[in-house]
């Protein structure tokens, strides 16, 4: 690559932003950026929603003993709980990749 080309690139990367391997107009950019965006939100109110139906049946004003009664099924909703933010970064990461 020459110097002329080099000065091409250098002025062209004013409307341009370096995104993965190569330069991405700015445009092009913000409507990824704002693609993203829109699916982190909409996996985001989802898993909310889900953690909402998990937690509705439950009053957290209990007493130790009932807590102590209730351990097991504490335990079975930390690990429904888990599965479902592993569930909401899967959707949220094949969602940004589908983008590519």
């Amino acid at each position: 690559m020459n110097w002329k080309n080099k000065t091409k690139i250098a002025k062209g990367l004013e409307s341009h932003v370096w995104m993965g391997n190569n330069f991405v107009s700015k445009s092009k950019f913000f409507i990824f950026r704002t693609n993203c965006l829109m699916i982190h939100y909409a996996a985001l109110k989802l898993y909310q929603t889900i953690s909402k139906h998990i937690f509705k049946e439950k009053n957290y004003s209990k007493n130790i003993k009932e807590i102590s009664k209730n351990r097991k099924k504490t335990q079975k909703k930390k690990i429904k709980i888990k599965r479902l933010k592993s569930l909401y970064i899967l959707l949220v990461f094949r969602n940004i990749h589908s983008l590519f």
